[in-house]
């Protein structure tokens, strides 16, 4: 995931440290929520395979969406610079 791209230099270092804690953190959530399901479900396979379903679904649509959100920020966040004025000797 490239942060560099999106903030300035001086603040690379804290927007990866910020990045990774959500992608970490959101990994936690995933397990957590895949093994609710999967403990909900009981031993049924058809039920364990339609909460599994249901699980990869909502994963799916929020990591588009937040993609998305990402995309948005980091194109508002850029501002466009002038030209620096030739240095004439």
């Amino acid at each position: 995931m490239s942060t560099q791209a999106v903030v300035p230099a001086q603040k690379a270092g804290q927007a990866s440290g910020v990045v990774l804690t959500i992608v970490v953190t959101m990994g936690g959530v995933a397990i957590a929520i895949a093994s609710t399901a999967a403990e909900s479900a009981g031993a049924g396979v058809h039920g364990l395979e339609d909460a599994l379903r249901g699980v990869l679904i909502a994963a799916g649509v929020l990591a588009v969406a937040m993609s998305a959100l990402l995309v948005a920020l980091g194109r508002r966040s850029r501002v466009p610079t002038a030209a620096a004025p030739a240095h004439q000797s």
